[in-house]
């Protein structure tokens, strides 16, 4: 996953549950940081999210 997929992942979770506040989890946290990460962050092509509230029911 690049730094774009993840930015498109997030536009797209923040637009279906009408939030602009979106976590991001597990080894793509890094590529949302903008920090120098390793190319081996882009092998990954999950990212855990979740909303502020969120009871874990809602799959994104």
């Amino acid at each position: 996953m690049e730094k774009q997929d993840l930015v498109h992942l997030l536009r797209a979770a923040g637009k279906i549950t009408n939030s602009r506040e979106i976590y991001v989890f597990g080894s793509q946290a890094i590529l949302a940081a903008d920090i120098h990460h390793h190319e081996i962050l882009h092998r990954s092509m999950e990212a855990g999210l979740a909303v502020p509230g969120d009871n874990g029911c809602m799959p994104i």
